[in-house]
């Protein structure tokens, strides 16, 4: 689902050029089950990939309510709520390598085989985004699985992945030092995080005010923060101010 987050100034970093932000909790919960891999915000619900042997995604009030759950593919990690087009979700696959466009019922209704494991999925409709693991790699893809571009993803042990438009990407670093990034979907690193209260980052999503994180095992927490950006790039950039809605 794509999520609007508006800068003042456009600004291009090197990938080395790391910041550090921090986040600030606002609220958590417990979520059902361990082993937690993707989360996505989408029509004021939270949806996340349970254990991939457990084949379901649940469905959360921000509360963390569950709502009802949703049967998915064999080892389903990532999950993104599509809006383009509308109704339909998209999971990926850790093995085989696939991308999964699923009603909202879980019927399949097409796939395409990815170019490695897959661990995080997103969409800005136009365009997919897949996280792996194992390739240490994001690629851009179309909604058909051509590969458009691709860059080696910060941190590691990637994770999550969450598309914040006009073009900007939260990643996860979820094993060795917990960590969310915020990128560029070009691969430039603007800020990171430290994960309160998580450690080890698996899913992120942006609501469009708060970011949210889930942690992999015990304490099975969801986790809202306020994003407080490091707010100063190099000298000759000025410094970077964000407009949330």
């Amino acid at each position: 689902m794509k999520k609007g987050l508006v800068f003042t100034a456009i600004v291009l970093l090197t990938a080395t050029s790391v910041f550090a932000g921090t986040l600030s909790v606002v609220s958590s919960f417990v979520s059902q089950k361990t082993w937690r891999k993707g989360l996505e915000y989408a029509g004021g619900y939270l949806y996340a990939t349970s254990n991939y042997s457990d084949n379901t995604i649940h469905v959360y009030t921000t509360a963390g309510s569950l709502v009802r759950t949703i049967r998915t593919v064999a080892s389903s990690m990532g999950v993104e709520v599509s809006h383009a087009p509308s109704g339909y979700i998209w999971v990926n696959t850790y093995s085989p390598y696939t991308a999964v466009l699923l009603t909202t019922t879980g019927s399949v209704s097409r796939s395409f085989t990815a170019p490695a494991a897959g661990y995080g999925i997103s969409s800005n409709g136009t365009y997919v985004y897949y996280s792996s693991a194992r390739s240490y790699m994001l690629y851009t893809m179309t909604t058909t699985g051509s590969v458009v571009r691709s860059f080696r993803q910060p941190g590691t042990f990637p994770g999550g992945v969450d598309y914040v438009a006009p073009g900007y990407l939260w990643l996860t670093n979820w094993s060795g030092s917990p960590l969310l990034y915020y990128c560029t979907t070009m691969g430039s690193v603007i800020d990171s995080f430290s994960t309160p209260g998580c450690a080890r980052p698996a899913g992120v999503t942006w609501d469009g005010n708060y970011v949210w994180y889930h942690d992999y095992s015990s304490p099975n927490l969801c986790i809202r923060a306020k994003v407080n950006f490091t707010g100063i790039a190099p000298a000759s950039l000025g410094k970077v101010k964000a407009l949330f809605r």
